[in-house]
């Protein structure tokens, strides 16, 4: 008996994880904010496309982001662009979003570690990486 239900077990995990690693292969975001992205996870991008990577900071704390990719990298990353959020009373160091466009450049993968440094300090506070997938 116990051998059926770890056996009907495995067959519904697997299941599920066949039809989730479908639909996530086969998806290709526009934005993504990597709030809502787990540390390696993948996103896939069309050659010459370009996704929106979104990243809260705010730089009045004097937390900064930066952004550091593999050499030979199959994906092209800007700066970022800083969009203070719209506040009420015009409050001046508010938080915001950065915005970085990362365009697949050539068939390949490359990992692009986003990462956020303390204020006088050289070592990441944060860091969360994410493996672009060029198709």
């Amino acid at each position: 008996m116990k051998k059926y239900f770890i056996l009907s077990f495995a067959i519904l995990a697997l299941t599920g994880c066949r039809t989730t690693m479908q639909e996530d292969w086969n998806y290709f975001p526009k934005e993504v904010s990597l709030d809502n992205y787990n540390h390696l996870q993948f996103i896939k991008v069309k050659k010459g496309n370009t996704v929106l990577v979104n990243v809260h900071e705010n730089p009045s704390t004097g937390y900064t982001n930066t952004t550091e990719i593999e050499s030979n990298c199959s994906v092209s990353i800007d700066g970022g662009e800083f969009i203070q959020d719209e506040t009420s009373t015009g409050l001046v160091g508010a938080p915001g979003v950065r915005t970085y466009k990362v365009t697949g450049k050539e068939t390949g993968t490359c990992l692009v570690e986003f990462q956020t440094h303390a204020p006088g300090e050289n070592e990441d506070v944060q860091k969360k990486g994410i493996y672009f997938i060029v198709e």
